[in-house]
């Protein structure tokens, strides 16, 4: 899809305005924007979770605005836990989901096989948003520390993954 700062500056006050708990951002932007940033911080200040891709390009780069630190940044992982071969990776990265071969909707009524980190963060979205129903806690945290440390099975890019895979059970329960 195609948008620009404008109507995402507006979708996330739209969202804040209307009662969201949680935003899931599955794009990343060139640059840091301030005027998205701003909306950003007035979404984490009015106490809504955010949640972002942290790209696709196999680098240590941060993405905007994943590379937020009120947000929670997502890379991925496949099912055997490794990171994917696409996903980004580094310092800003929080947590990794599962995002190669993600069976999705597709337009046109169909459904699709699909990859990218921007099919891994809305698992953490809906994590966060679990983890809102269940229990009063730093969502944050709970997702983070709930996280499988998959740092054996990817030793290049140790301290590079966040906490690690998420797994929303534990998560729940801690």
């Amino acid at each position: 899809g195609q948008t620009d700062v404008f109507t995402i500056v507006k979708a996330i006050h739209y969202a804040v305005r209307n009662g969201a708990r949680v935003i899931n951002m599955s794009f990343g932007m060139p640059q840091l924007y301030p005027s998205v940033q701003n909306a950003i911080n007035a979404a984490t200040n009015a106490g809504v979770v955010v949640v972002a891709s942290a790209g696709n390009a196999n680098g240590p780069a941060p993405q905007f605005p994943a590379s937020v630190a009120s947000v929670i940044s997502v890379a991925s992982v496949n099912a055997a836990d490794t990171k994917a071969w696409f996903s980004n990776y580094g310092s800003t990265v929080d947590v990794d989901a599962p995002g190669v071969n993600i069976i999705s909707a597709y337009p046109g009524g169909r459904y699709a096989i699909v990859s990218g980190t921007s099919f891994s963060a809305p698992m953490v979205a809906a994590e966060a948003a679990m983890i809102m129903s269940i229990k009063n806690t730093n969502v944050a945290s709970a997702i983070g520390s709930g996280a499988v440390n998959i740092d054996a099975k990817n030793p290049s890019y140790a301290g590079q993954l966040g906490s690690g895979r998420i797994d929303i059970l534990s998560s729940v329960t801690k």
